[in-house]
C-alpha cells in the first residue's frame, strides 16, 4: 500500500541517488524503510522493504555483499540503497551484475547524504500514501455498500466500479463467458462483448478463472492449517491479444462458500500501470458482487421453486383452468397459451424396460441428467425461448411453445423437430449424448389435457424400452399398440394364441439365425412397400422379396391376405416384446 521505488527517487535526498541496476523493477512497492548494518540481518527482512546499508560489516567481503542480493530478493525487498559512507566504499561490479540478474533495484547514494535525510521524508511519503489508500478504500467500500443496500443489480455495480477504477470492468463465468461488462469509464479503447467472446479471449479468461479458484483454495487451506491471517498476495493478472492490441487484466474470484461463481476483472488496453488502489477497489468490488450474487441466487431459487410447483400442477391437473394459475404463470414469466403437447427426455440406461407402474420413471432426477438439462435449456433459449422446461420424475420435461392455429400434425412435427435439435446438441457436447431417448405425448388443444399428454410421453418411453425399439425418438401413437400387447403378455394362453400364426417362422429364425419375422414386421410398418423396407433394414429389395416369399413357404399360406394382415402384424409386435 506504499509508494513505488520510482516515486521514492523523487523524494528528499534520494533524488541524488544513482540507479545502478534493476531499472525494470522501479515499480516495486515500498511499505517500510530499514537499515541493514550488521549480521544477522536476514531475520529482520520483510516484503516491500527499502533497505539502506554501507556494507561496513562486509566492506572487504565482496562475496558476502553479493550474496545479500539473493537474500533480499527471496524476502521480496523493494530495493537496496548503498551509501558510500566515510571509508571510500566503491560499489563492486559483481554487486551490480548480481542485482541486475535478479532484477533488484540497486541505488548508489553519495557519502554526504545522511540516513535521516532519506528515512524521514521517505516514511512520511509512505504513510501519506497508506493513509490515502485507506481513505479511498473506505470511500469505495461505502459507495459500493450503499449501492448494494439500495438494491442495485450487477450491471449497475460493474458500471460504478468502472467509474471508481477509471477502467473497464468485466464479470466473467467459468468458461470465460461475459456475464456483465461495464461501459469504459473514459469512453476510449472500449471492449465489446463480441470481442471478449473470441475463442482466444474466452480461453484466457477461463484459465484465469481456474487459476483464481485454485489459488483461493490453497490460500484458504494454508490459513486453516496454520491458523493465522495471511498477508494479502499481489493481485493475479493475465494478458490476451486482440485486433486492437494487447489487453491486460487483473482479477479476483467471486465466491460463495466453496463455490466460485465468477471472475471480477479490471481491464486495461491503454498500457496504464495497475496500482494498489486497483487491487483495493477490486477487493471491495468482489465483496459487493458476492452480496448481489447471493441475493440473485436466492431470488432465482424462489422463482425456480415457484416454477417447479406450477409446472407440477400443470402436469398433474392441479387446477390448470383456475385464473389464479394463469396469473401465477405470468408472475414467473410464463405464457400458458399455445402449450399443446408434452415432450420428455430420458437416459437409455434408466432401466424403463417394462410397463409396470414401478418401472415408470421414479421421483428424483439423477445427477447425470443435469448436463442434459443445461443443454436443453440452451437450445430452447435459442430456438423456442417461450417454451417451458423442468426436471421431474427423473426426466427432462418440455412444454414447447407452438404459436399459431392448433393443428395436431403441425404441433407434433414442430415438437419432434425441437426434440431432435436437443438430442443432436447433446450428442455433440456430451459423450453419452447418443444414449438420450425422447418421447412425445399426443397433442391436445385444451390446457387441461396436458396431464394426459405428459402421462403418454412417459409411457411412450417405457413402451419403447419394453418393445426393444432402437428409435431414439418416439411418439405415443407410434408405440400405443405395445400398451395393448402388454396386457396380452400377462396371460400366457392369450399370447400363445396370438403367436400361433407365426410360430413356424419364430422357430425357423431361432434355428437358422434369420430375421423373417423382423422383415414381415417392417413390411407392415412400411405400408407394404418393399423399397422402404430395404432402406430401413439396409438390404437389397430382392433380398426383401426373397424373405417374404420364404416366409410364406414356411407358413404354407398367404400371410398378406387382408384377413390375415392384422393378426400377423400384431403377432410380430408381440414377438418383439418377448425379445
Amino acid at each position: 500500500m506504499g509508494i513505488t521505488v520510482a516515486d521514492a527517487l523523487t523524494i528528499g535526498a534520494l533524488r541524488r541517488g544513482r540507479v545502478l541496476a534493476g531499472t525494470e523493477r522501479l515499480s516495486n512497492l515500498i511499505d517500510h524503510v530499514c537499515v541493514m548494518e550488521q549480521p544477522p540481518y536476514r531475520q529482520w527482512l520483510r516484503p516491500n522493504q527499502f533497505m539502506l546499508t554501507t556494507f561496513f560489516w562486509v566492506k572487504d567481503d565482496i562475496e558476502g555483499q553479493v550474496s545479500s542480493i539473493e537474500n533480499l530478493v527471496e524476502a521480496k525487498a523493494a530495493a537496496l540503497a548503498v551509501h558510500r559512507g566515510n571509508f571510500g566504499y566503491q560499489v563492486p561490479q559483481a554487486l551490480v551484475e548480481q542485482a541486475q540478474k535478479f532484477g533488484l533495484p540497486l541505488i548508489e547514494l553519495p557519502s554526504d547524504v545522511s540516513y535521516v535525510e532519506i528515512i524521514t521524508p521517505l516514511m512520511a511519503a509512505v504513510l501519506n500514501r497508506q493513509n490515502y489508500l485507506l481513505h479511498r478504500s473506505e470511500e469505495i467500500h461505502n459507495k459500493l455498500i450503499d449501492l448494494v443496500l439500495a438494491g442495485c443489480d450487477l450491471q449497475s455495480l460493474v458500471d460504478t466500479l468502472s467509474d471508481l477504477l477509471q477502467r473497464q470492468v468485466l464479470l466473467s463465468g467459468p468458461a470465460g463467458e461475459v456475464i456483465r461488462l461495464s461501459r469504459d469509464a473514459r469512453r476510449s479503447a472500449y471492449l465489446t462483448p463480441e470481442q471478449l467472446s473470441l475463442e482466444c479471449t474466452r480461453t484466457a479468461l477461463s484459465d484465469a478463472f481456474n487459476s483464481a479458484f485454485d489459488s483461493a483454495h490453497e490460500a484458504n487451506g494454508a490459513a486453516a492449517e496454520h491458523s493465522e491471517t495471511r498477508e494479502s498476495e499481489p493481485y493475479a493478472s493475465t494478458t490476451f491479444f486482440m485486433d486492437t492490441g494487447e489487453v491486460r487484466a487483473i482479477y479476483l474470484p467471486v465466491q460463495l462458500g466453496q463455490s466460485q461463481l465468477a471472475l471480477l476483472c479490471a481491464l486495461d488496453s491503454r498500457q496504464a500501470e495497475f496500482d494498489p488502489l486497483d487491487n483495493i477497489a477490486l477487493k471491495q468490488g468482489v465483496l459487493a458482487c458476492s452480496v448481489v450474487l447471493l441475493k440473485e441466487h436466492a431470488v432465482r431459487n424462489v422463482e425456480q421453486r415457484m416454477r417447479n410447483d406450477l409446472f407440477s400442477e400443470l402436469l398433474t391437473g392441479g387446477g390448470a383452468t383456475d385464473p389464479q394459475v394463469m396469473e401465477r404463470a405470468r408472475n414467473v414469466g410464463w405464457d400458458l397459451t399455445h402449450k399443446h403437447v408434452v415432450a420428455v427426455l430420458a437416459l437409455e440406461e434408466s432401466g424403463l424396460d417394462d410397463l409396470r407402474p414401478s418401472r415408470l420413471p421414479a421421483e428424483g432426477s439423477p445427477a447425470s441428467m443435469d448436463p442434459v438439462y443445461s443443454i436443453a435449456a440452451q437450445v430452447l433459449a435459442e430456438y423456442n425461448p417461450r417454451s417451458m422446461i423442468l426436471q421431474k420424475d427423473g426426466l427432462i420435461v418440455i412444454l414447447p411453445h407452438l404459436q399459431g392455429e392448433f393443428r395436431r400434425e403441425g404441433v407434433l412435427r414442430d415438437a419432434r423437430e425441437l426434440l431432435e435439435c436437443v438430442q443432436e446438441r447433446c450428442a455433440l457436447e456430451l459423450q453419452a449424448g447418443n444414449g438420450l431417448v425422447g418421447a412425445i405425448g399426443r397433442a391436445y388443444e385444451a390446457l387441461t389435457d396436458l396431464p394426459r399428454s405428459y402421462d403418454e410421453a412417459r409411457r411412450a418411453i417405457a413402451l419403447r424400452n419394453a418393445a426393444h425399439l432402437s428409435h431414439t425418438l418416439v411418439q405415443f401413437d407410434e408405440v400405443a399398440v405395445f400398451d395393448v400387447l402388454g396386457q396380452v403378455l400377462l396371460k400366457s394362453e392369450q399370447h400363445t394364441a396370438f403367436l400361433s400364426t407365426i410360430k413356424p417362422l419364430l422357430d425357423y429364425d431361432r434355428d437358422k439365425g434369420s430375421e423373417l419375422v423382423r422383415t414381415i414386421e417392417c413390411y407392415f410398418d412400411c405400408a407394404q412397400r418393399v423399397d422402404a423396407v430395404a432402406r430401413l433394414l439396409e438390404l437389397h429389395p430382392n433380398t426383401v422379396k426373397y424373405r417374404l416369399r420364404r416366409a410364406q413357404e414356411i407358413i404354407g399360406f398367404d400371410l398378406f391376405q387382408p384377413s390375415y394382415q392384422m393378426a400377423t402384424h400384431m403377432a410380430t409386435k408381440l414377438a418383439r416384446m418377448m425379445g
